[in-house]
């Protein structure tokens, strides 16, 4: 039986090593990607976006969801290991081969010669994160997160310094396309130097089947899910255009920062520490509700931040080349907002092994995303934003019936779960938008002071309301946080 003390130690020492590691990798990505937006045009992000539409989708091929059964899988043998990294290998080359072919269809299809050469380049990172996917995933099924911080720091702080000489230089696209295969080829290198996995020459077929009838449902899942969260991009590209598609996609990082910083921190740690008590269901439950609290008291604030501070962020940061971000940027927080909730429920799926019904809520959410874009994209990035958190909303409600199902509680505990938050975040965002940017417009010239004052605005109301309301809840969190640290 599994000791909850050690589940609990190296769960919270998961969390621990991975906020470390996004922390560093926020500082240098966030601060990176500004100094970059000033040396670079929103036309060369937007020309980089389109060509990623395309290589991001062959990802979710890379190792065929093979990475997650290795985790998922209480026990597994050195042939089944060594089976899977050959495989991966091989999958990593096919890739890469694929992606060279579709170049001039890439080229063609947007009506741009310079993604062929693009395309190229960015081909090659296939084959080399093949050599290192299943020591990443054998590092986090011992949740050694301690070594995938230690080689994520080395690859983002000397492949961005890299890309910042290079866009000084006047590289323009190709800084950031340099940027991702010097990123790729640290950590290859590095996770097959440190890691504790050596792989032998074994492959044998019989072995790879149940990993594969595991992990088709979830290849086919993240390949609509891919289509869901990127036509977007592949329509704006098509009907607006390189330079609006560079704002959109930087517009769309941004937001993208909380989740992915944050709600990713957790949801990387906790699928494979959820994975060791797939068979307590209470516990599943615990962690779940507690945990999407957490994140949602975390990014929700942060979202906010986002919205109410877009303006005076674009006009002091960016520059008057990306203004058309603004309202954008104000619509996409809380598109974030809303995503940050449904963080953990694909780890639910994996665990319970319901792949199969995960993937076919995302054929749903897919052709819901897909014919809501294609309209908007014909008219504007403002259109489509706010279609966009249309859609989150209502899909939102969705995806927790099935999670409802899966874990056998219900609906109005989930929706309970998080409620408070949801109406906290409501009411910043109403004082903020309708009295405090007013206030501030009137008597305030500044964007520096404007943003300082919305920072303290939105912490001290946020937690405000917590300490009069939910003082309890407020309690939570800080342990939460502080035992992730501490421990």
């Amino acid at each position: 039986m599994l000791d909850k003390l050690k589940h609990k130690k190296d769960t919270i020492s998961g969390i621990k090593w991975t906020i470390l590691d996004q922390i560093i990798s926020q500082i240098v990505v966030f601060g990176l990607g500004i100094l970059l937006m000033k040396l670079i045009s929103p036309l060369e992000f937007g020309l980089l976006a389109m060509v990623t539409v395309f290589s991001g989708f062959l990802t979710v091929f890379k190792d065929f969801g093979l990475g997650s059964s290795l985790i998922q899988k209480k026990e597994i043998q050195k042939k089944e290991i060594d089976t899977i990294y050959w495989t991966t290998v091989g999958l990593g080359l096919f890739l890469t081969i694929l992606l060279i072919v579709l170049a001039p269809v890439i080229s063609k299809y947007y009506n741009e010669p310079r993604l062929l050469e693009i395309t190229l380049a960015l081909s090659s990172l296939f084959i080399i994160q093949s050599f290192s996917s299943v020591q990443m995933s054998f590092a986090k099924k011992q949740m050694n997160f301690k070594l995938i911080f230690q080689v994520n720091t080395i690859a983002v702080l000397i492949s961005g310094s890299i890309a910042f000489v290079l866009a000084f230089s006047g590289f323009g696209v190709w800084a950031l396309v340099i940027q991702q295969i010097i990123a790729e080829l640290l950590r290859s290198f590095a996770f097959y130097v440190l890691s504790n996995y050596k792989p032998k020459l074994i492959w044998d077929k019989n072995i790879l089947k149940p990993h594969v009838k595991f992990s088709l449902p979830l290849v086919g899942m993240g390949s609509i899910n891919y289509w869901s969260r990127n036509a977007d991009n592949f329509f704006i590209g098509k009907f607006l255009g390189a330079e609006l598609l560079g704002i959109y996609s930087r517009s769309y990082s941004i937001m993208m920062l909380p989740i992915s910083r944050i709600s990713g921190v957790l949801s990387s740690v906790l699928f494979p520490s959820l994975s060791l008590i797939q068979d307590d269901k209470s516990r599943i439950i615990s962690v779940f509700l507690r945990v999407t609290r957490t994140i949602s008291f975390i990014t929700f604030p942060l979202m906010a931040m986002v919205a109410l501070g877009a303006k005076d962020f674009v006009i002091l940061v960016l520059g008057p080349e990306w203004i058309q971000m603004i309202p954008v940027l104000q619509i996409l927080a809380s598109v974030g907002a809303l995503q940050s909730l449904g963080t953990l429920n694909g780890n639910i799926f994996l665990v319970k092994d319901r792949t199969d019904l995960a993937f076919k809520i995302n054929i749903f959410n897919s052709g819901v995303y897909v014919i809501g874009f294609y309209f908007s994209s014909q008219h504007s990035l403002v259109l489509l934003s706010q279609v966009y958190l249309a859609l989150n909303f209502f899909l939102m409600f969705i995806n927790w019936h099935l999670v409802e199902n899966i874990l056998e509680i219900k609906f109005l505990t989930l929706t309970k779960n998080v409620l408070f938050v949801f109406v906290n975040y409501l009411v910043v965002l109403c004082i903020g938008f309708y009295f405090l940017l007013p206030f501030l417009e009137i008597w305030c010239n500044s964007n520096l002071i404007n943003l300082v004052f919305i920072f303290f605005y939105i912490i001290f109301l946020w937690l405000g309301i917590y300490f009069i309301f939910k003082i309890n809840d407020l309690k939570e969190y800080v342990k939460f946080i502080r035992d992730a640290f501490t421990k």
